[in-house]
């Protein structure tokens, strides 16, 4: 994302992490509940390869709709730049002058 039109986080290395950490409590309380129940242990195990594995496809499908939706607002956002440099060069030049001014880098991009 350029700098200076949006203030969300692209990092997605919290995100990683708080996965491993879901999947490692939900393992958790998933063999808790088998070994309640009396499951033998191969069930269990596979109960907590299924919830892992339903967790892992939702967070990807999650961090995949989240990235599309960044892109589209970036191709949207630089549509809208370009529109404006062509019908309003002097509006998009001030706002240019006044970011560099502000300490953003003018050239920087996603």
């Amino acid at each position: 994302m350029e700098p200076g039109h949006s203030t969300a986080d692209t990092s997605t290395g919290v995100s990683i992490l708080d996965s491993c950490y879901d999947g490692a409590l939900s393992a958790a309380c998933t063999l808790a509940v088998a070994g309640a129940l009396g499951l033998p242990g191969r069930q269990a195990a596979a109960a907590c390869v299924a919830l892992c594995g339903a967790m892992a496809a939702s967070r990807g499908a999650r961090e995949y709709r989240r990235r599309a939706a960044l892109c589209r607002h970036w191709q949207r956002e630089r549509a809208r730049e370009a529109w404006e440099l062509e019908n309003y060069p002097e509006g998009a030049w001030r706002e240019l002058v006044l970011r560099a001014l502000r300490g953003v880098a003018v050239g920087a991009g996603c």
